[in-house]
């Protein structure tokens, strides 16, 4: 089983460096069909949405993880990622944080401990 480490994506950012950036990025999984974009909302915010169209063949979000660089691995059953084989989502959260943190970050989507498919996160605005 994959560990479930705490969130870390607990920082601020400045709000004039906020005001003069777009922090806008995404991960596409081929092999999943499957895209995730990180936005950052506020200076203190980001959001975070999800779907895949394919490659999740059972119906058990606490088997299916997302990994971000090995920093973090939370599972789709933390994060409330319904799943509806072969989709899973499409889902939302928001969380406290910077998401140029992630940029060049490998992204990782899990079955237990098999990876699914993977990609680097990359600014997209």
């Amino acid at each position: 089983m994959c560990e479930i480490l705490p969130n870390t994506f607990d920082f601020e950012i400045q709000s004039d460096d906020f005001k003069h950036r777009l922090y806008d990025l995404e991960s596409i999984l081929e092999k999943i069909n499957g895209v995730f974009t990180f936005d950052q909302i506020s200076p203190q915010s980001s959001a975070v949405f999800g779907i895949i169209f394919k490659g999740i063949d059972e119906n058990s979000p606490e088997d299916y993880f997302i990994r971000i660089d090995n920093v973090t691995t939370v599972s789709f059953e933390k994060l409330a990622i319904t799943i509806d084989p072969p989709k899973a989502g499409p889902w939302n959260v928001t969380l406290t944080g910077n998401v140029t943190k992630l940029v060049g970050l490998k992204f990782a989507v899990l079955k237990n401990d098999t990876v699914l498919d993977s990609t680097i996160i990359e600014r997209y605005a």
